[in-house]
């Protein structure tokens, strides 16, 4: 296994089902959101967008869950071995907590809200942590993977 085929299942395929949310489940009020029916057209979006009542938690807050999984992720790979561990956490949960914060103080567009805050940094350290420990198990059990880039 190599850091493509990780980049691919625990950054990529995140994102996409977060995407697949937003349009067809998410808020119609995400920046998000409003950027791709400026892309795709409202009548596009309509048509593709579920009629079902789900959970708000799946609603409003996971999309932004699997975003910050997929962005520590990402960190996790290319970063691991150039920046020390405690370093790249505190990297990945501050910028899981950024865009958020910067709701908070009106530098972006939206409503700052604790429970997206929050879902953002368990998902980054559950991404963290789950890096870690896939890439140490591949470094260990199989010698011909390294951790290095």
């Amino acid at each position: 296994m190599n850091k493509l085929i990780i980049l691919f299942w625990f950054s990529m395929v995140p994102l996409l089902i977060g995407l697949v949310i937003y349009l067809t489940i998410g808020s119609t009020e995400t920046i998000i959101y409003k950027l791709l029916e400026d892309l795709l057209g409202n009548t596009f979006l309509t048509h593709i967008r579920f009629k079902v009542q789900l959970p708000s938690f799946i609603r409003f807050h996971l999309a932004d869950g699997l975003w910050a999984f997929a962005m520590t992720s990402t960190l996790c790979l290319l970063f691991l071995n150039k920046i020390h561990r405690r370093s790249l956490l505190i990297i990945s949960i501050f910028a899981a907590g950024a865009f958020e914060l910067a709701q908070y103080f009106g530098i972006t567009k939206g409503t700052f809200d604790l429970i997206d805050l929050a879902t953002m940094l368990v998902f980054s350290l559950l991404a963290y942590f789950t890096i870690i420990y896939i890439l140490t198990q591949i470094s260990c059990d199989k010698h011909y993977y390294s951790l290095q880039p």
